[in-house]
């Protein structure tokens, strides 16, 4: 399995840098759904809060990931993968 990262969201608050990186994402996930064993991670649901922030405790400069959001990263990464070796388990 190939598993990409998507691009992250930037910017404390919503902003057409963010929404151009949603796009990207968004055309990613497009081009690697028809290919074989792989797919794209979209983290941003872990650092874009309800209201549409994002805290500096994870991407210190709105940008750039803190240790704290590269655990984040690590522990959805894990997650994820852990779940593709249970269900290939079962197979």
């Amino acid at each position: 399995m190939h598993r990409r990262l998507g691009v992250l969201a930037r910017g404390k608050m919503p902003n057409s840098l963010r929404e151009r990186n949603a796009q990207v994402n968004k055309l990613v996930q497009e081009a690697v759904s028809s290919l074989p064993h792989t797919s794209l991670l979209n983290v941003d649901p872990v650092f874009v809060h309800s209201d549409g922030s994002i805290s500096h405790q994870e991407l210190y400069d709105y940008l750039y990931l803190t240790p704290q959001g590269y655990q984040a990263v690590c522990q959805l990464l894990h997650a994820h993968l852990k779940g593709l070796l249970e269900k290939q388990a079962e197979n």
